[in-house]
Order: C-alpha cells, then structure tokens, then sequence
C-alpha cells in the first residue's frame, strides 16, 4: 500500500482519485465539496466523482481509495445495469397491458380494476427496482474490490469503511424500500469475497 501523506486533504484525495483514476482508465474530474455532510456520489454528466471534505478526513487512504473504487465501478457497470432497469420495466409493462388487456365488464368497475392495477403495478415495480439496486450494489462493492487491490490499496478498507458506515435496515418497510444493502452485510460481503 502506497502511504500517501500530504498537509491538506484536498491533495490527499487527488493523489487518490488519480491512483484509481488510472486503474479504471476512465475520464472524470473530482469535486470536492466543503460541508459536513457526507457526501460521495458520481455524476454520469459532467463526467464528476463528488466527495465532501468530511467524508475525507474521516477515512484512511484505503478507505478513500475503496470509496473512489465503489464509484468508478458504478461508471464501469452502468450500461449493465441500465439495461437490466430496463428489461425490467419493459416486462412490467408487458405484465400491465396483459391485465387490462383481459379486464372483463365496463364502466366504473373496469376504471376501479384499472385503477387498482396501476397501483400494484407500480408499488411491484418500485419495490423490484429497489430490490435490483440493492443487488447492483453487490456487484458494485465487488468490482470496488477490484479496482482498490489493483490500485495498490488494501481493499479490506471496504469491510471497514461499512462497519463504521453502520447503515441498518429497520424493520420490514426499510428492508425492502432500501436502495442500498445493510452496511454490515456489505462489509460481510467483502470479507468473505477475500477469503
């Protein structure tokens, strides 16, 4: 593991970036915003990776590298998982248009079984794509994994950035309206994936 120390973290985190940068060859910028929220997300257009300052100085350099990891690989996977998105809208369509489709009657019943299947279909199809975002974090962290090891980092910083992360599904409701796996299961995930 490359040691990187600097005096200001915004150099820290270029040093970084840059490292995982070039690993994953691809072209993106970083933008690092002054709050103390915890803030890192990647932004498809502009081609951004966006960090807050206080997400940087509450981690170690492999932590760091394993968050600019998770984020690259969202870029890397985006296309995969665009088009499962969209194969899964498409089938929920498909499924919609078949029930109305075979609707009996008319008149105000047929407008209530057609209001009542809108709804299910969409309460079905948001809780499905909430289901499949989970699991594209999966894949994700995964990657993550990758791209950190190869950058020269420890990539069990993933097991540790999670565990502190201490993000916890609460209840039925949470569980399946999350976007994101439980932290604790993530950092199970990767501790297992390194075994």
């Amino acid at each position: 593991m490359e040691v990187i120390k600097v005096e200001n973290s915004y150099k820290r985190a270029e040093k970084i970036f840059n490292l995982i940068k070039n690993v994953t060859g691809l072209d993106y910028k970083l933008n690092i915003a002054e709050t103390s929220e915890y803030v890192w997300e990647v932004k498809y257009a502009p081609k951004t990776v966006f960090i807050s300052t206080r997400a940087i100085d509450e981690v170690d350099d492999d932590e760091l590298a394993f968050v600019f990891s998770h984020e690259f690989a969202h870029v890397l996977k985006k296309e995969i998982h665009q088009q499962q998105l969209n194969k899964l809208r498409e089938k929920h369509v498909q499924q919609y248009q078949e029930s109305i489709k075979n609707l009996k009657g008319g008149g105000l019943s047929k407008f209530f079984w057609v209001i009542l299947y809108t709804a299910a279909g969409f309460a079905g199809g948001y809780v499905k794509g909430r289901s499949l975002n989970r699991d594209q974090e999966r894949t994700v962290d995964e990657l993550a994994i990758e791209i950190t090891q190869e950058a020269g980092f420890d990539p069990s910083a993933g097991v540790k950035f999670f565990a502190r992360d201490g993000y916890q599904a609460r209840g039925f409701w949470d569980s399946i309206l999350a976007t994101h796996p439980d932290s604790m299961e993530r950092a199970e995930r990767i501790r297992n994936k390194l075994k």
